[in-house]
């Protein structure tokens, strides 16, 4: 029984708490503790990216970042339970600075390939409102392989892209359309 007073003993004793610093002490370790945070930082270049809904993403080394705020310049990392975050400096450069927390999770290279043929697709529709979904998406999905084929959806899903993004440029043709015809009538009196 002795030894397993003494091994309780001894782990009590590794337990205890250090001593708290006094209130200046522990202000002027937080500045130092600070400055060498910024000093040893160097500024990480960002790729732009754009969410589904339009919104600003970035790339760095294949991970995506979404914007904490909607003017904001900070970014965490898209999976809620990753606590990777960044900060960006210099919105015009795309440049910035990484957080202390590192990610959780593997990285998803197929994922940027996939939205940028996606952000291309949307672009054609834009360009060529006439063309045809299936159409599109089959340019889209030619010469890629199979992560990104997989990653960018099912053909369903693609087609329903391409036609609610026809339909909003039809639906902004037809808001040009009845402002023009109100100033005629106007000008017509």
């Amino acid at each position: 029984m002795a030894s397993a007073r003494e091994q309780l003993q001894q782990l009590q004793k590794a337990q205890k708490r250090a001593r708290l610093p006094t209130a200046d002490e522990s202000i002027l370790e937080e500045d130092s503790a600070a400055s060498d945070d910024q000093e040893n930082r160097e500024p990480v270049q960002f790729q732009r990216g754009t969410t589904i809904r339009g919104g600003t993403c970035l790339w760095y080394h294949e991970f995506r970042f979404l914007r904490t705020l909607k003017n904001g310049k900070w970014f965490r990392c898209e999976q809620r339970t990753c606590k990777a975050t960044l900060f960006l400096e210099d919105m015009e450069n795309l440049t910035g600075f990484l957080g202390p927390n590192d990610h959780n999770h593997c990285a998803a290279p197929s994922r940027q390939q996939a939205e940028a043929n996606r952000q291309a697709m949307k672009e054609q529709i834009q360009a060529n409102p006439r063309a045809k979904p299936f159409r599109l998406r089959a340019q889209g999905r030619a010469n890629v392989d199979d992560e990104v084929f997989e990653r960018m959806g099912a053909d369903e899903a693609l087609d329903k892209m391409g036609r609610r993004d026809y339909l909003a440029l039809q639906l902004i043709d037809v808001d040009k359309q009845v402002d023009t015809t109100a100033v005629d009538d106007e000008s017509a009196m």
